[in-house]
């Protein structure tokens, strides 16, 4: 177990070495306008047809109000009084009870992925490929998952489904859901028909403590797999499709690790990291 000096440390070096992104999101007279690199058209159609989920759903989501194809931006509406789930994680993780609200919240997670998986329908798309480097890190598994993934239900991708994006309302506690954009190291788009196990990854990397090494201090790790329990359970209860988690455990290591690639350059912090997300301690250390 690191000493809070190590930890501190380690979170420095972090912090100094983050690739820089470069997405611009800004906010305009009570609206929010976000730019895009390329095919605003696609990112418009997917924005519009999410919120539409929102009449049936049980999530909402911003409402794209108009597109400028020439200046590549979305102009959405404002979503007041909401914060991450990864507040709700924490919570769950360090209360001294355990909070059952918390638990509703990230059942109602995964029922809301479950509909967007149900129910999203792009007319233009792009079919999901492995790039090279996942075929290197699933080389570390049983090629049996890799037939498994790639033979799995293919959806239209949310594509970054994780506590950045997946909120909940103060007043409501309804589930919000934002910014359905590639990552930039699993989706390179970000309208994608690609497994369910994409975006049901992405949240379980954030679930196995994917959250600032400050905040490490007093969670109690055994909880752990109850929240990752809870999220599949509305995931398969809203979508009627069976997870398998063997397959869903090696694309958790991969993401993680394609993650981790994208985000430091550091090799060493790319060591430090994948074994801080997991290890025996935590007890979801990945058996190769």
């Amino acid at each position: 177990m690191l000493t809070d000096g190590q930890m501190k440390f380690i979170f420095k070096l972090f912090k100094k070495t983050r690739r820089v992104t470069g997405e611009d999101v800004r906010f305009v007279g009570g609206f929010v306008l976000k730019s895009y690199k390329d095919n605003v058209s696609g990112e418009f159609e997917k924005a519009e047809n999410l919120y539409k989920l929102t009449k049936f759903c049980n999530f909402s989501t911003p409402h794209p109000l108009e597109c400028n194809f020439s200046s590549a931006t979305i102009k959405y509406s404002y979503v007041p009084n909401t914060q991450s789930i990864r507040e709700k994680y924490i919570d769950f993780m360090k209360s001294e009870q355990r909070n059952k609200q918390c638990i509703s919240d990230f059942y109602n997670a995964g029922i809301a992925l479950g509909e967007i998986h149900s129910n999203l329908k792009l007319k233009n798309f792009k079919t999901w490929t492995p790039d090279k480097h996942f075929i290197k890190f699933m080389g570390r598994f049983d090629h049996k998952i890799m037939k498994k993934l790639l033979k799995s239900k293919q959806v239209f991708s949310h594509c970054d489904y994780g506590f950045s994006n997946v909120h909940f309302s103060e007043k409501t506690e309804e589930i919000v859901v934002f910014d359905p954009s590639s990552n930039g190291f699993i989706t390179q788009s970000s309208v994608l028909l690609a497994p369910i196990y994409l975006d049901l990854a992405n949240f379980i990397c954030n679930l196995n403590g994917l959250i600032p090494l400050r905040m490490y201090a007093g969670v109690k790790w055994n909880r752990m797999s109850e929240l990752k329990d809870i999220f599949i359970s509305g995931y398969e209860d809203s979508s009627g499709n069976c997870v398998d988690k063997e397959v869903l455990e090696a694309i958790v290591y991969v993401t993680a690790r394609k993650y981790f690639n994208y985000k430091y350059q550091s090799r060493l912090l790319r060591f430090v990291a994948i074994n801080a997300l997991f290890n025996f301690y935590k007890g979801n250390r990945i058996i190769l």
